[in-house]
């Protein structure tokens, strides 16, 4: 078995948030300030939603749970923001001998969700980008429903379908395998 670690970051998700509800706005008919103001899901909204994103975090953990890893069940944490970057480069001299350690700025931390689950050697590794893809959609998708539960509940369902939709893709990329090689005696 192998292991794999799945993570999304949480403003990836409400960027995305953002705009799909400001573009949701922008396609009504009626696409007035009030109803901008109702629909769009504004930075303020956005801080306020962070019981549905750890309701939204535990479906997906609840989803996921054949395939976690022991204690590594999906858990909410924070990590390095654009990499997992160093925090000291130690550069060579021409000659070959280290210089002092250049301290770089700590990178801020972002919260994410994280999965570490438990694979089959046979599972293609190149498909781990998709997952993430795929959840990050799901979780796009449905804190946009829950959103326009509030603000716009003709779309509401449809965001939920699609949310669904994302959760399937995702499930049968980690169910996939690749084809076992057979080996020939000659």
């Amino acid at each position: 078995m192998k292991t794999i670690t799945l993570r999304v970051y949480k403003d990836e998700v409400t960027d995305e948030v953002a705009k799909v509800t400001d573009y949701t706005w922008a396609k009504l008919p009626d696409a007035g300030e009030e109803s901008r103001e109702r629909i769009l899901a504004a930075d303020e909204d956005i801080a306020e939603m962070d019981r549905a994103w750890d309701e939204i975090a535990a479906a997906v953990t609840d989803q996921l749970k054949e395939m976690i890893d022991g204690d590594a069940a999906g858990e909410l944490s924070t990590h390095p923001g654009l990499t997992d970057a160093l925090t000291s480069l130690t550069p060579q001299s021409p000659a070959g001998s280290q210089l002092s350690p250049i301290d770089t700025p700590l990178l801020p931390k972002r919260p994410a969700y994280e999965a570490r689950l438990r694979m089959s050697e046979l599972w293609d590794s190149g498909l781990k980008g998709s997952v993430e893809r795929a959840l990050r959609g799901y979780m796009v998708n449905s804190l946009v429903a829950r959103w326009f539960m509030y603000s716009n509940k003709a779309e509401a369902p449809a965001y939920q379908q699609m949310a669904d939709a994302e959760m399937r893709k995702a499930l049968s990329l980690l169910y996939s395998r690749r084809r076992p090689k057979r080996i020939h005696d000659s």
